[in-house]
């Protein structure tokens, strides 16, 4: 979906989740948003 790879993108978000992302920007965090390339 969306052309991401699953398993990268639910990692990234978890990761980004447990460092504390800010919930204003959860919209960032869906996977129409992922680059594989970006910083976590």
């Amino acid at each position: 979906m969306n052309g991401a790879d699953p398993l990268d993108w639910l990692s990234q978000t978890l990761t980004r989740i447990a460092q504390g992302w800010p919930a204003s920007e959860i919209e960032a965090l869906m996977p129409w948003n992922f680059r594989s390339d970006a910083v976590s």
